[in-house]
């Protein structure tokens, strides 16, 4: 039961009333999200390639497993905005989505391989030459969608 107050000679509800977010409203929130996400790994992976290079391996590979979470949580996004999108109608070509889902998931496989070899200098190589770049772009091209 919602809590009514005095407003002027009036009585309102206190509780707000609540907003209709259409599929173009869910598509543009998690096109931002999903933008934000990309600069924030990209900023991260910058960061971190010198920093794995003079930590020792276990501080090095953590950090890159921060990334790689926040790798999972971007090609989920990318799944909901694919599904979103194909509801919608919308103008973009879903098969960039599938295209940037399928990178994504090839960047994590590529630090598995990594975590196997416990080489500091390749994965500060995978920061700088693979996830940095792609992040880049892909962060370039869901401005250009938003």
């Amino acid at each position: 039961m919602a809590y009514l107050h005095p407003l002027g000679n009036r009585w309102k509800s206190s509780l707000a009333e609540p907003r209709k977010a259409g599929f173009g409203t869910l598509r543009q929130q998690i096109t931002h999200t999903s933008l934000r996400q990309a600069r924030a790994i990209h900023e991260r992976s910058l960061a971190l390639t010198a920093l794995v290079l003079i930590n020792d391996w276990p501080a090095s590979i953590r950090q890159a497993r921060i990334v790689a979470a926040d790798l999972r949580t971007l090609t989920v996004l990318l799944g909901f905005y694919r599904d979103v999108c194909a509801d919608t109608g919308a103008s973009h070509d879903p098969e960039v989505i599938a295209q940037y889902r399928r990178e994504s998931q090839l960047l994590l496989v590529q630090l598995s391989g990594i975590e196997l070899e416990q080489n500091n200098l390749a994965l500060s190589d995978w920061l700088e030459y693979n996830v940095a770049p792609w992040t880049s772009s892909m962060a370039t091209n869901l401005q250009g969608m938003g």
